[in-house]
């Protein structure tokens, strides 16, 4: 019976770890581990907890009966004639016990160990996985800010196109509004010539005169006003530049 008992002990003490060993060996190297395991290792862990809990439960038993047998043989009511052959065999017995007791200490001490490893394994698979969240963001994030460059590198050169097209027409308009201006003047009944003739230098003087002297007037007034403009613009974007000089920094140049 008590060798039953030792060998029944044994095996439920040694199976579970030598399952677990096994596994965590299977998984020697942490940067093949999957996130999906996860789970499996946590119910590794609850299981050897499980079985250490058991264990120290067990030497706790174990060593309250090697007490007990002990202290039996000792007892003042116990048979005298048969005290000398049983406590030889409780001195036998309570020597299995420490065998056993011995043995599963170690076991208790292993197992602390691999739930360490497990632990351990875990954070580091707790942090592959972060990591590869953050590479994921990353790269999402990194794909939408690539497709927004796309769309406003399109609306920039849409924009681009319609300021070209915006510049022909005032260019145009600044070219022609002069002489639109005198054209317009001199239809009317406030300047008239000589009726009836297909031509007429003076009428064409006069018009120079007044259609030129607009036009520079014109073209300067335009330009003083370009001028301001530029220059606050240059004066605002230099205060932007002088605020976050890191942010339009250019590259140097590599010497060859």
């Amino acid at each position: 019976m008590v060798n039953y008992m030792i060998e029944r002990n044994k095996l439920i003490t040694n199976l579970p770890f030598k399952a677990l060993t096994i596994a965590l060996k299977e998984k020697r190297h942490i940067e093949t581990l999957d996130p999906g395991l996860l789970s499996e290792m946590q119910r590794w862990e609850e299981k050897a907890n499980e079985n250490i809990m058991v264990m120290e439960s067990n030497v706790k038993i174990m060593t309250l009966l090697q007490r007990f047998y002990k202290e039996l043989v000792n007892d003042e009511d116990f048979p005298k004639n048969q005290r000398r052959p049983y406590r030889q065999a409780v001195k036998n017995f309570a020597f299995q016990l420490d065998e056993i007791i011995c043995d599963t200490r170690m076991q208790i001490d292993r197992g602390k160990v691999l739930v360490k490893i497990l632990a351990d394994r875990k954070a580091v698979l707790t942090l592959n996985s972060t990591n590869k969240l953050i590479q994921h963001l990353q790269t999402q994030t990194a794909l939408a800010a690539e497709k927004l460059a796309a769309s406003m590198y399109e609306q920039a050169n849409r924009s681009a196109i319609e300021t070209i097209a915006v510049r022909i027409v005032t260019i145009v308009t600044l070219f022609h509004l002069p002489a639109t201006f005198s054209s317009t003047l001199f239809s009317t009944d406030i300047i008239k010539y000589q009726e009836g003739e297909s031509f007429s230098s003076l009428a064409l003087y006069r018009f120079l005169q007044v259609t030129i002297p607009l036009m520079v007037l014109t073209f300067l007034g335009a330009g003083a006003w370009f001028w301001v403009e530029w220059t606050k613009r240059d004066r605002e974007s230099q205060e932007l530049k002088d605020q976050y000089p890191d942010s339009f920094q250019r590259p140097m140049k590599e010497k060859p």
